[in-house]
């Protein structure tokens, strides 16, 4: 992909609007500017960071297109380090796309997707962790997400990691110290190393269990309604999602296919998936439907596992709780509002620390309370807290995986007395594994899938 040419696109979302935004950026951008702007007063020179009010015309007809405002601002002082246009239209689609189409004309040409921030990226305005905050602004469902986002953006996650490959610096200096100076030395460097680089292991095993928190804010959490048939599943989907999105009759085994919908608890997007009810039977389309049940338990994030209220508990319950007792399990009694007859005692024995909620879906009591106890379960299963800092995306944490593998080879070649070439050379592996992080050392091929995701204007 070029990146000395000019490049331009629509930068507001598609559909009509009070105001549509064309950005341009690129050496041509002035020049592009002068060919179609007529200000509504003489000007001699366009001053950075000002905005001008004028007609932008067709050059081949002199027609105007639309009564416009423009920007302009010089790189490296611009959000990708180029010369930058952006004008400020009428936002209907078809003004746009006229304004667009003389802007391609007058010299550049369209923009693939990402490519502004890509060229951020390239003339060192961002790195990629706040590229990619950039999309997961744009991308944000919950509040928790858009705060992650945002302090990626404003670069805390940079930081961290500057402090990191500070320390591997620091490490692989008294490393190369002792190799080039061992007849000289008189200590021993590879002790003054361990007690670092341990430290260092430490730091980067804690920022990579901070996945489970930040893939939760970027996508939202898992969590499946399971139980037997009738207990009222579908029933508590709809009154979580205060809407009626599955059907609700009296007979067991209404619901035969998952259904899956987000909704809002605590900051957090929870993806509730209403299941089959689990029941022994000879139905092989059943069986099946079953199966899979348990295979959408084993991969969630946290489990409603819902009884009915009004009838004892039974060996079939019984089962599904000594499957279930590894999981993150959320036991919730329904049919408060009819005869209770379940003896609750057996559930907390089967799922020790727990306690069960009581509801009634029917009639919505109990159900502010299970929402708190889902976002507790949710925040417990991925460590939340506050204000740490976490990384998001599967790259970040794949990368910080192999930098920990390094340095972990590093800590034991010096505890087995081993040359420190060796573990010169795992600590010179890490920091490249840990440059793939902000992209330092990330290849083409990881900044064309990055980017591959942006939408064209941005």
């Amino acid at each position: 992909m070029p990146t000395d040419d000019t490049i331009a696109a629509i930068a507001t979302p598609a559909g009509s609007g009070g105001i549509g935004i064309i950005r341009i950026s690129g050496p041509e951008a002035g020049t592009i500017l002068i060919r179609l702007f007529q200000p509504s007063h003489p000007i001699a020179f366009f001053q950075p960071r000002r905005l001008y009010h004028g007609d932008l015309v067709c050059p081949e007809t002199g027609r105007v297109l639309d009564e416009v405002l423009i920007t302009r601002m010089k790189g490296p002082r611009s959000f990708s380090g180029e010369d930058t246009v952006e004008i400020f239209c009428h936002g209907g689609i078809l003004i746009l796309e006229s304004v667009l189409s003389s802007v391609l004309r007058a010299g550049a040409r369209l923009a693939e997707p990402g490519e502004f921030t890509r060229r951020a990226f390239l003339h060192d305005r961002i790195d990629l962790t706040q590229a990619e905050a950039i999309g997961d602004m744009i991308s944000a469902r919950t509040s928790r997400g858009l705060e992650t986002a945002v302090s990626h953006l404003k670069g805390k996650l940079r930081g961290k990691i500057d402090v990191l490959r500070e320390g591997l610096i620091d490490v692989l200096a008294l490393l190369e110290t002792e190799i080039d100076f061992s007849e000289d030395v008189a200590s021993h460097p590879s002790s003054e190393v361990s007690s670092p680089l341990q430290s260092l292991s430490e730091d980067l095993a804690a920022l990579l269990r901070s996945y489970d928190q930040g893939k939760i804010d970027r996508h939202g959490a898992a969590v499946v309604i399971a139980g037997k048939p009738n207990t009222g599943k579908s029933s508590l989907l709809n009154v979580l999602l205060e809407e009626e999105r599955a059907i609700v009759t009296p007979i067991p085994g209404t619901t035969r296919d998952f259904i899956e919908e987000a909704v809002n608890i605590r900051g957090m997007s929870i993806r509730l998936t209403d299941t089959a009810g689990i029941h022994p039977t000879e139905d092989i389309i059943e069986q099946k439907g079953i199966q899979k049940v348990w295979e959408k338990l084993a991969g969630a994030d946290g489990v409603i596992l819902l009884f009915d209220g009004s009838r004892p508990l039974t060996d079939e319950d019984r089962e599904i709780l000594k499957r279930l007792a590894d999981c993150r399990v959320l036991p919730v009694i329904n049919k408060t509002d009819l005869d209770h007859r379940l003896e609750e005692k057996e559930i907390s024995d089967a799922l020790p620390g727990t306690a069960p909620i009581r509801i009634s879906a029917k009639f919505g009591e109990g159900i502010p309370a299970l929402k708190e106890e889902i976002g507790r379960l949710v925040m417990e299963r991925a460590g939340i807290q506050d204000g740490e800092i976490v990384i998001s995306s599967l790259r970040q944490k794949m990368a910080l995986e192999k930098t920990l593998q390094f340095v972990d080879q590093a800590l034991a070649s010096l505890r087995e007395g081993l040359s420190p070439e060796f573990a010169a050379l795992d600590i010179r592996d890490a920091l490249e594994a840990l440059g793939e992080i902000g992209g330092e050392t990330a290849t083409e091929q990881i900044l064309d899938r990055i980017f591959s995701t942006f939408c064209i204007g941005k």
